[in-house]
């Protein structure tokens, strides 16, 4: 199972920086570029390559679940992630039957790799390995600059495989003398290297400049230095080397023939590799090759002219192989469209998801200053720079044919883990950014997963009982190497913790419910004791779909909730973070509480610590007590004063001390009683580090 993550949990840990700011143009920009590709229907995979691409090697890639007309692989370029610089070609070549598979170069966005490698060969090498993955066999190939570099490399060493070339403004035939010469408006390596990884202001306006015929009149310093944080201080080293090694020693002599038909696009005005490198090119492959030149254009033709360049690249590929060729047909013949897609084989399972479970909910994306976005993102680097690393995990059966789990975790995760479940509301991360730091600096490993349904956590299993979510949940602990664990629940998330507590004692130690009211009766409903009457109102309250909703959950579950809660920051969470399988959602509400009773609920060994807001009004005091009566001397119950059923948000510090403290505590004690000696405590520690090592 551990194969199916999405890097090994030894690979290097993305670099850590500083969150940016939280009302950041550029995050909400990236993830507005994300929801594009979302909602075109493409689904993010990250596969992990084994040798000899390179152990520990990640891609990180945009694919159809189901690849199954012809598939277009585009690379990027120099500059941001893949989603900045193919957002807007997706539809066309979606609607002119063709399947874009979209990477990260290795070293760009969420690829990486610890191999010293730098060459382009083995950037083909890692990309190629990454569409065997996916089992995709033969494709088009369109890269842009840099990207042709790769494709051009990949059609040279995988001719089974790649059917014909798109270059853009890819200058593969240039030489290390031509700086000397004056080509360029660089005159050596170093130069080239502080233009394309700025790492200034001045040094983006200078590139823009350069790539764009119309830049933009303004570019105000805050945007640009945003945009160096948030999506150009990753990896410089690396990308400095690429450039390196791209450049040094380069010859045309070198460089092989390519027998596929060949498109190549250049901007008539292009600085950064000028038109004498397409002609190069040109002649280079001979007959096999045909050169558009776009007008008014420079380097960056693909962002400048996308609809002319797009045009072209669709009008191209529709030809038949032989217009193509100019009249010379290939070696190799023609295949349908089913050929293309071949059965994925073992490496298909390394993928984060099976390419036939269902792809996302498409939505309209939101707006680009979402503050919901802004806000997702910002946590999601809080979480990055705690140490921790995103995997998804795709589970087998019998936790269900298709489930995918994703997860938080460091990537060596060899201390004492501690899974933390979030209830409803946003994903795991809105919930638990403020636990990470306080648990991790108190010898702790927080594993913190989206429960199915929620964030990026989907099934196409109809199960909706906390029984499931326990299931696989624990399968994707299996998958990541931990066999022994805390569990920490809050509110839903008890559930499914109490759940695995019962299920896997060999596997769960301690437990920690918060406001979790496990021992709730559907009776309960019609007795009063909730702010609701039925499971259809608590559905509604849970799942919100209105401003007034929102306003509504949220009087009720913070003691002092925010004086002002404008409909439109309301209207955008709901759209950013509350829309996504809703009906799901409802379905787990009614099999929660439908014929739910407190007989049937199996009492659990573990030590318990039981916490509450003294003023929940969801989940009222009467559920602690009950919970407390249920477990006798196993549990121990704390009370939270000024605070409701968001407890966990409104004094996380108190809360996550509480947790700190008691999971400090030697077995004994959280017992009440002496059933450990401390011999049996030390076995007990010495198996769990053997087992998550």
């Amino acid at each position: 199972m551990a194969s199916e993550t999405t890097a090994a949990p030894g690979a290097p840990a993305p670099p850590r920086r500083r969150p940016p700011c939280v009302l950041s143009f550029s995050l909400a920009r990236d993830r507005f570029l994300r929801r594009r590709f979302i909602s075109a229907g493409l689904r993010p995979f990250s596969i992990r390559l084994p040798s000899p691409a390179g152990a520990g090697t990640t891609i990180h890639v945009w694919a159809p679940p189901r690849p199954a007309r012809r598939p277009v692989l585009l690379l990027h370029g120099f500059g941001a992630s893949a989603t900045w610089q193919w957002a807007s070609y997706l539809r066309p070549l979606l609607a002119a039957g063709f399947d874009p598979i979209v990477p990260d170069l290795l070293f760009f966005g969420a690829s990486c790799t610890p191999a010293t490698d730098r060459s382009e060969v083995f950037q083909a090498t890692a990309i190629k390995a990454a569409m065997d993955a996916i089992g995709v066999r033969r494709f088009d190939v369109v890269g842009v600059s840099y990207g042709g570099f790769v494709g051009y490399r990949m059609a040279a060493m995988y001719p089974e495989a790649v059917e014909r070339a798109v270059m853009v403004c890819a200058g593969v035939c240039l030489e290390e003398s031509d700086l000397a010469a004056g080509l360029f408006p660089v005159a050596g390596v170093a130069e080239a290297a502080e233009l394309l990884v700025p790492s200034r202001p001045a040094d983006v306006r200078r590139l823009v400049h350069l790539t764009f015929v119309r830049p933009p009149p303004i570019m105000p310093s805050c945007f640009l230095r945003d945009y160096i944080n948030v999506m150009g201080s990753d990896h410089n080293q690396e990308k400095t080397e690429l450039l390196h090694t791209l450049i040094n020693g380069r010859k045309l002599s070198d460089l092989p023939k390519i027998n596929q038909p060949t498109l190549i696009i250049w901007g008539e005005q292009d600085q950064v590799f000028p038109m004498e490198l397409a002609h190069r090119l040109e002649r280079h492959l001979g007959e096999n090759s045909r050169l558009v030149v776009i007008k008014n254009a420079g380097h960056a033709v693909n962002l400048e002219k996308d609809k002319e360049v797009c045009k072209n690249i669709v009008d191209y590929l529709r030809e038949p192989v032989s217009n193509a060729l100019n009249g010379e047909k290939p070696g190799v013949p023609p295949h349908s469209a089913g050929d293309r897609v071949a059965r994925p084989n073992k490496m298909a399972s390394e993928t984060t998801a099976a390419p036939g479970a269902p792809a996302p909910p498409r939505r309209r994306p939101p707006c680009v200053l979402s503050f919901s976005l802004a806000r997702d993102r910002f946590l999601r680097r809080r979480f990055i720079s705690a140490g921790l690393r995103p995997f998804s995990i795709r589970l087998p059966s019998p936790a269900g044919a298709g489930t995918t789990i994703h997860v938080w975790a460091p990537p060596r995760p060899a201390r004492r883990p501690v899974l933390l479940l979030h209830g409803f509301g946003a994903s795991a991360t809105w919930q638990w950014a403020s636990y990470l730091r306080p648990l991790l600096a108190a010898g702790f490993d927080p594993i913190v997963p989206d429960l199915l349904f929620f964030g990026a956590s989907c099934t196409p299993a109809t199960d909706r009982s906390e029984v499931f979510q326990a299931t696989a949940i624990k399968a994707a602990m299996d998958a990541i190497g931990v066999r022994r664990f805390d569990v920490v629940g809050v509110s839903y998330g008890g559930f499914v913790g109490y759940r695995m507590a019962a299920m896997y004692p060999e596997a769960v130690e301690r437990a920690v419910m918060v406001c979790a009211g496990v021992c709730l009766e559907e009776s309960d409903l019609a007795a009063g004791l909730f702010p609701v009457a039925g499971v259809a109102e608590a559905a509604e309250l849970l799942v919100p779909s209105r401003p007034a909703d929102v306003r509504r959950l949220v009087h009720l579950t913070f003691v002092r909730p925010p004086p002002i809660m404008p409909s439109c920051f309301l209207r955008d969470y709901i759209n950013v973070m509350g829309s996504d399988h809703n009906q799901e959602k409802t379905e787990l509400l009614h099999t929660l509480i439908n014929g739910r009773k407190l007989s049937d609920l199996p009492k659990i060994n573990q030590p318990t610590l039981i916490i509450w807001g003294e003023q929940d009004q969801v989940f009222p005091m009467e559920l602690a007590h009950r919970l407390e009566r249920h477990l006798g001397e196993n549990s121990r119950l704390v009370v939270i004063k000024n605070a409701g059923h968001a407890v966990n948000l409104e004094k996380d510090k108190e809360v996550c001390k509480n947790i700190v403290d008691y999971l400090r505590e030697p077995v004994s004690n959280a017992l009440n009683g002496e059933k450990e000696c401390a011999a049996a405590l030390k076995v007990d520690i010495t198996d769990r580090h053997e087992d998550t090592a």
